[in-house]
């Protein structure tokens, strides 16, 4: 019995040692993080790359709203830098077609800053025409002065194609800006040169009659297209005191079972609770 108690006690010292030599998890340069270990360790270069074209596109008509709220999250991240809020003075721009607000309604300012978008730092543009639209878009990432972009472009747009997105990818990154591209619900028609593609559906975060849930928005994402990476699908939640993303319920990746390990230096918050392969 004595035995086996110092060789737990042997066990956990070495254990400790390890995650004191490992070194912390960074982002590299020129790349922003969600928030959550568990799901940057699985993005190229531990993040999202500021210098390119990111999309968010809605699972069915009624996630419309979820996956605005996750977009408008994202952009709250670029304004982030190593996890700490260095950029947070810097404006966001947001370009929503005139005729949005008549769909899914006006952006709501006390909404935006349940997600750290301060309203006063935010720019709306409303252009008329889809290639008005495009025409807004870049011309913002071109600007230089953002922290990110946001940008509407409908999944059926007659105008948005792979040469128009290409266009949209190399303002980007020649003026390092992340564009945040919404691109409405259902099956995109037509490719596109972003870096990333996320599929974002509703879901709850806390037990039924919560008030939680009025402040920790949840969602499933499924991450479709990942330029260096693996696609992978998870839940997530918000957290708006920290101003970042948390674990919600599971993880789950695609294509086998050799899994990248999770560096143990990580927060015990960022574990993934179940990994198995997605039907």
């Amino acid at each position: 019995m004595q035995s086996l108690k110092k060789t737990e006690l042997m066990a956990g010292l070495r254990a400790q040692i390890a995650a004191l030599e490992t070194p912390p998890f960074q982002e590299e340069e020129g790349r922003f993080q969600l928030g959550l270990g568990a799901v940057d360790t699985r993005l190229p270069g531990g993040g999202l790359a500021r210098r390119g074209v990111h999309e968010v596109r809605a699972a069915s008509y009624g996630d419309m709203g979820a996956a605005i709220g996750f977009a408008a999250a994202l952009a709250t991240r670029a304004t982030y830098a190593s996890g700490s809020p260095s950029g947070k003075d810097r404006l966001i721009a947001w370009c929503q077609q005139s005729w949005g607000a008549y769909d899914m309604g006006a952006l709501y300012g006390p909404g935006l800053a349940g997600f750290g978008i301060d309203p006063s730092r935010l720019l709306l543009v409303n252009p008329a025409r889809e290639p008005d639209m495009l025409w807004a878009l870049e011309e913002c990432v071109r600007a230089g002065v953002f922290a990110a972009v946001v940008g509407e472009v409908p999944a059926t747009s007659r105008h948005f194609n792979l040469r128009a997105s290409r266009r949209l990818h190399l303002a980007a990154e020649d003026a390092s800006t992340p564009l945040i591209l919404m691109r409405g619900f259902g099956e995109l028609e037509s490719p596109s040169a972003a870096l990333t593609r996320w599929c974002v559906s509703a879901a709850s975060t806390v037990e039924e009659g919560s008030l939680r849930a009025i402040d920790r928005p949840g969602w499933q994402v499924d991450l479709e297209k990942c330029k260096g990476g693996r696609p992978f699908l998870s839940e997530l939640a918000w957290d708006a005191c920290a101003g970042s993303f948390v674990s919600s319920v599971s993880e789950t990746h695609r294509g086998g079972d050799n899994q990248p390990a999770i560096p143990s230096s990580l927060p015990p918050s960022d574990v993934v609770l179940d990994v198995r392969e997605a039907s």
